[in-house]
């Protein structure tokens, strides 16, 4: 019974996990290019940092799910959307020997 219990909450836990990346995607999907900062805050909120150079800024955002951490890049100039980049770090298998 206490296998079965262990079984059916990690199922749950995964599941939770992909329904979080889809969500995030969900809103990547619904930023345009020049769009305003403020509609991306809207959509997304505050960003996890904020770089600068050359004129332009970069917003990232970062969802970490079970598997890894999904990450958002949203670049700006003038206030508007110019660029975006997303990518996965999947998180690092331990090796044998290592500690945790």
């Amino acid at each position: 019974m206490k296998k079965l219990s262990i079984l059916f909450f990690s199922f749950l836990f995964l599941l939770s996990s992909c329904v979080t990346m889809k969500s995030v995607d969900d809103k990547m999907m619904k930023i345009t290019e020049g769009m305003s900062q403020k509609e991306v805050t809207e959509i997304f909120g505050a960003p996890n940092f904020r770089r600068f150079d050359n004129g332009r800024e970069e917003w990232e955002y970062n969802t970490a799910v079970i598997t890894g951490t999904k990450t958002f890049l949203i670049r700006f100039k003038s206030g508007r959307v110019v660029g975006m980049d997303s990518f996965f770090i999947p998180n690092e298998e331990p090796k044998p020997g290592k500690p945790l």
